[in-house]
């Protein structure tokens, strides 16, 4: 997948450079420039996660018949499971398919912060273009905190701990909220 990665970094265009000659500090065009797509990159990246929800729940209410599963005796405790194995490919297809388009962001984003700052133009894009893919794939964390930008860096364990808690708190809360909409959704379908 690299080799693809390298070939859509290679496609994005450089346009509107907001990048002054100092490459140490950021002027205020470039700063409002990273905000704006920071900000972008977030909204899509919300986007992309509540589309996959609607596709993985809507088919699912809509067609069931598309989605079998079979009732399975568990061995040793005589007990009846059902193996949902269609929903399980259906999710399994739709997540690969999320994470591929999370990963293009985050390289179309690092493209688009690299050229705001100054980092890249048109004669040093090829040169520089593994580098930033390795940065827009996350491919070494260690990379990143190398450069000194790691987001977690002397902020105590249990602070971590409790922020990650909360953020996937939130979004199994999110998770619930979509899946119980979209399932009365399929019942108010099935009433008309």
């Amino acid at each position: 997948m690299d080799w693809l990665y390298h070939m859509f970094f290679q496609r994005l265009p450089i346009r509107d450079a907001r990048a002054d000659s100092n490459l140490e500090t950021l002027n205020i065009d470039e700063r409002a420039h990273i905000r704006a797509v920071h900000r972008r990159a977030l909204f899509l990246a919300a986007l992309f996660d509540l589309i996959a929800y609607v596709l993985y729940y809507l088919p699912i209410s809509w067609f069931p018949a598309l989605f079998p599963s079979e009732t399975v005796t568990l061995p040793f405790v005589d007990r009846a499971v059902t193996l949902a194995w269609g929903k399980l490919i259906w999710a399994f297809v739709l997540t690969y398919a999320e994470i591929y388009a999370l990963v293009l962001l985050n390289i179309a984003g690092t493209h688009e912060i690299a050229v705001a700052t100054g980092y890249i133009n048109a004669d040093t894009k090829a040169a520089r273009a593994p580098e930033l893919v390795r940065i827009g794939t996350a491919y070494k964390a260690r990379v990143a905190s190398r450069y000194g930008i790691d987001p977690y860096r002397g902020i105590n364990h249990t602070a971590i701990f409790l922020f990650l808690f909360v953020w996937r708190l939130k979004g199994w809360i999110g998770n619930q909220l979509i899946q119980y909409s979209l399932i009365n959704l399929g019942r108010f379908r099935s009433m008309n």
